[in-house]
């Protein structure tokens, strides 16, 4: 889901003539719960940021660079104390923190380290049904913060028996105005990020026929 959206913000953002030569950052949701904690309710959330390598051209090479990305990011965000961040974070009034976000964003700080979001929500097991409707299809939304004005959503889901998971994406449309030629982007990002992955066919060498002996 990363590397498609590495490619999609790579295509939007060359076709508007908005590509920086630097790397784009996504912030990822991370469960930084104990071992004590876990299976209780409510969310206990930090964030790790993934260099989404979005100066690659090359699908593949893109998508190697961000798996190693990804892998780094866990690496550091297990090392790093994120849980004590985050405690320190929520002593701040919401309202303070809420100011204090706009306040920056006015003088053109950009106070979230990040360009976009991708937070992965696995979906329900079994198959859902409501008021004896069967759930068909399902995806998720998240919120916009000042300074990221794009947030996706992976969701896992069993629907018909059959395993799938959808790619939703959340934006403002002052910082994304076109929302309809970014969805073809993911599209797009997906295909060739598909037909990069299948392995090289190698043509197959003409048998020989044998000879006859006389």
């Amino acid at each position: 889901m990363l590397s498609i959206t590495s490619g999609a913000l790579h295509k939007y953002l060359k076709a508007e003539g908005e590509l920086p030569e630097e790397a784009l950052t996504c912030g990822c949701p991370i469960d930084v719960r104990k071992e004590g904690e876990k299976g209780t309710g409510g969310n206990v959330i930090g964030f790790m940021g993934v260099n989404l390598c979005t100066e690659h051209e090359d699908p593949y090479e893109r998508f190697k660079a961000v798996h190693k990305a990804a892998l780094d990011a866990k690496a550091h965000a297990q090392a790093s104390d994120v849980r004590t961040n985050m405690e320190i974070i929520d002593t701040v009034p919401g309202g303070i923190m809420t100011a204090a976000m706009r306040v920056t964003t006015a003088m053109g700080i950009n106070a979230t380290p990040f360009n976009t979001m991708l937070t992965n929500v696995p979906g329900p097991a079994n198959q859902l049904f409501f008021a004896g409707a069967q759930v068909v299809e399902g995806f998720g939304i998240g919120p916009l913060v000042p300074g990221v004005g794009l947030f996706h959503t992976a969701s896992s889901s069993v629907m018909n028996k059959e395993g799938k998971i959808n790619l939703s994406f959340w934006a403002c449309r002052d910082m994304l105005p076109n929302p309809e030629f970014y969805l073809q982007c993911i599209e797009e990002s997906f295909i060739e990020l598909q037909a990069a992955a299948k392995p090289a066919v190698k043509p197959k060498k003409p048998r020989r026929r044998p000879r006859k002996s006389s």
